[in-house]
């Protein structure tokens, strides 16, 4: 991804995406993509129209969309603490040192999500409750399987 100015990224031969690399990262074309880039936060819901019921209670869609989904939320996107449109409140399962970064995971309704937070910002402690906040129309990547 460095040093290339176009990807294709295959899936058993075939093309799944082609772009840039800020283009595949931003918006991965399917659900292969996004694990293949390593985005660990998909979560499996149903597209009521403009929301979606998943594990992790209703979320509003970017766009409206109906039956089975795969919703990812970029984890840039996450912020621990602070106001947002959307607010999501769990458990701090992990933190993990990354240089320029914390990885955090949070446990929330059954899942594990992952968020990168600046190493600069205050660290969460493992088991203490934390609120995330997010936009959706930024941070929800919705797939129709």
């Amino acid at each position: 991804f460095s040093i290339a100015d176009r990807v294709v990224i295959l899936n058993a031969g075939q093309v799944e995406q082609v772009g840039t690399p800020q283009a595949i990262y931003r918006r991965p074309a399917s659900p292969f993509v996004a694990r293949f880039l390593g985005f660990e936060n998909l979560i499996p819901a149903t597209g009521l129209g403009s929301t979606a019921e998943t594990p992790l209670g209703s979320l509003p869609l970017p766009s409206p969309a109906s039956g089975s989904l795969l919703l990812l939320l970029h984890p840039q996107f996450l912020r621990a603490g602070g106001q947002g449109p959307c607010s999501l409140f769990g458990t701090v399962a992990r933190v993990t040192f990354r240089g320029a970064i914390h990885r955090v995971e949070i446990r929330v309704g059954g899942q594990h999500l992952r968020l990168d937070q600046p190493a600069a910002a205050d660290l969460p402690i493992i088991g203490q409750q934390l609120t995330l906040s997010f936009d959706p129309l930024e941070a929800i990547q919705v797939f129709q399987l």
